[in-house]
C-alpha cells in the first residue's frame, strides 16, 4: 500500500490544499483581499492595504491604502482596476461582511459590493478558507516585506502620501514578479458606454413618512420639488445613492427627486403643492346609456 501510495503515515501528512491551476488568460479571475498590517512601522496607526491580483499572471492590478477594510476601500480599489484594465470576468474574495451578507436570508439579500459587481455584469466568487485564495495571500506576504521597506526609505508615514506612490510601485513589482499567461489574450471587457460615477455607489432604501421625509444616519431629509413629474405617495420606497464624492442623491421609481437635509429647528413641508407634481385624473362617471347599466 505504501509503494502504491495508498497509505501515508501521519509523519508524512497529506496535502490538504493542492495548488490550483492558473487561469488561461489575463482578466479571467481577479483575487481580492485586504491586508491588515503595521505598514508604517509605528509612524502611523496600523491600516489595511487593498490588493487585487490577477490569477493567471500574478499581476497586481490595484493597490489602495485605507483605515479599515470597508466598502469605500473596496470601491476605491475596484475603481483603480476598472480604469486601468477594464471589467474582468470574475472576482474571488473571502467572506467578510463587505462581500457577503450577514443576515439569515442570504439568498435574497446582497451587499452593496455585490450589487456593484452585478451591475458590471461580472461574477463574484466567495472562498471558504484563506488557502483557497492563496495567490493573493502570498502577494500580501511579499508586500508586507518589500513595501514596508519602500515606505520607510521614502519617508512616508501616512495613508495619503502612500496612495500617491502605489501605482509607480505596482508597475515596478509587476515588471519583476508577474508571469506570462498561457493564452496571450485580454479577457477584460471595455468600459465604453459605462459611467463609473453611476455604478460605483452604495444604495440604501428608506420609506416615506406622512410628511414625505426620510431618515438616514440620524439625519432627516425632505423630499421636495423634482425636475421630472413623479407621483410620490406615502409609505413609498426611496432609493438613496451615496457617490464616491460623498454626494447623496435620491430616486423614486427610477427617477431622481430632490432631497434636502432638514435642520433640527426646521419644520417639514406640509403643503403638498410644494413638492408634488402630477395631474390628478378626473373620476370617470359612466353615462346612462352605458352597456353595463342595461344589464
Amino acid at each position: 500500500m505504501v509503494e502504491a501510495h495508498l497509505w501515508l503515515s501521519k509523519s508524512r501528512g497529506r496535502n490538504l490544499h493542492p495548488p490550483r491551476p492558473r487561469r488561461a488568460a489575463f482578466g479571467e479571475l481577479i483575487q481580492i483581499d485586504g491586508s491588515h498590517h503595521d505598514w508604517f512601522e509605528g509612524r502611523s496607526p496600523p491600516c489595511v492595504l487593498m490588493v487585487f491580483v490577477d490569477h493567471a499572471t500574478s499581476t497586481i492590478t490595484s493597490l489602495h491604502f485605507a483605515a479599515t477594510e470597508s466598502l469605500e476601500a473596496y470601491i476605491h480599489a475596484l475603481k483603480n482596476h476598472l480604469i486601468t484594465y477594464g471589467i474582468p470576468l470574475s472576482f474571488y474574495g473571502d467572506r467578510c461582511s463587505v462581500l457577503t451578507p450577514r443576515s439569515i436570508n442570504e439568498k435574497k439579500d446582497s451587499t452593496q459590493f455585490q450589487k456593484v459587481v452585478k451591475e458590471l455584469e461580472c461574477k463574484l466568487i466567495l472562498a471558504y478558507s484563506p488557502e483557497a485564495k492563496g495567490r493573493v495571500e502570498r502577494v500580501n506576504r511579499t508586500l508586507q516585506d518589500r513595501l514596508v521597506k519602500e515606505l520607510r526609505l521614502r519617508g512616508i508615514s501616512n495613508i495619503e502620501e502612500a496612495n500617491v506612490i502605489l501605482n509607480e510601485y505596482r508597475e515596478e513589482y509587476n515588471q519583476i514578479l508577474s508571469k506570462k499567461p498561457s493564452e496571450q489574450i485580454n479577457a477584460h471587457l471595455s468600459l465604453e458606454g459605462i459611467c463609473l460615477e453611476h455604478v460605483l455607489y452604495s444604495r440604501e432604501y428608506r420609506t416615506l413618512d406622512k410628511n414625505y421625509i426620510v431618515q438616514l444616519r440620524n439625519n432627516f431629509y425632505q423630499i421636495s420639488n423634482q425636475e421630472e413629474k413623479v407621483h410620490l405617495y406615502k409609505k413609498g420606497k426611496i432609493e438613496i445613492r451615496e457617490l464616491l464624492s460623498g454626494e447623496r442623491v435620491a430616486f423614486f421609481s427610477g427617477r431622481r427627486v430632490k432631497m434636502t437635509r432638514l435642520n433640527e429647528v426646521e419644520s417639514p413641508v406640509l403643503d403638498e403643492k410644494q413638492f408634488l407634481f402630477w395631474n390628478s385624473k378626473k373620476k370617470f362617471i359612466p353615462p346612462k346609456n352605458h352597456p353595463y347599466k342595461k344589464l
